[in-house]
């Protein structure tokens, strides 16, 4: 296995969300900061892999696949991040190295939907 850098046509984001602290003394995760912008392959879940990502996390969407950053993020990727694409976010689930690639990492991600995606805790509304 190895990276195949024609597969690499998403130019991404990652961005780290930071916590300010509004005039009521509550926080908020409106501040993003821009720690990387770098080429990447942005890929669906097969049914295999979203099966056998349960075992992971049971709303991983996509992979996504770059470069390895280290030299540019000395403390790696963690899952408080997130990658940006186009008008698309995703929150990182968790970096996997996999085969032990040593210039490349996968990103295990959900895609952030407000309008879908997003779990509420409120009861489903009623048809009737």
């Amino acid at each position: 296995p190895y990276l195949q850098p024609g597969k690499m046509r998403h130019r991404v984001q990652i961005v780290e969300p930071t916590l300010t602290q509004d005039s009521m003394g509550g926080w908020s995760a409106d501040q993003n900061i821009v720690l990387l912008t770098t080429w990447a392959s942005i890929e669906p879940l097969t049914a295999a892999e979203k099966f056998a990502a349960h075992e992971f996390s049971s709303n991983v969407s996509h992979k996504i696949w770059i470069r390895d950053p280290r030299s540019a993020l000395p403390g790696g990727i963690s899952s408080n991040m997130q990658v940006w694409y186009d008008q698309r976010q995703f929150q990182v689930e968790g970096p996997l190295r996999p085969h032990e690639i040593p210039y490349a990492i996968c990103l295990m991600c959900i895609e952030i939907d407000q309008s879908k995606n997003q779990q509420t805790n409120s009861p489903k509304e009623s048809s009737l």
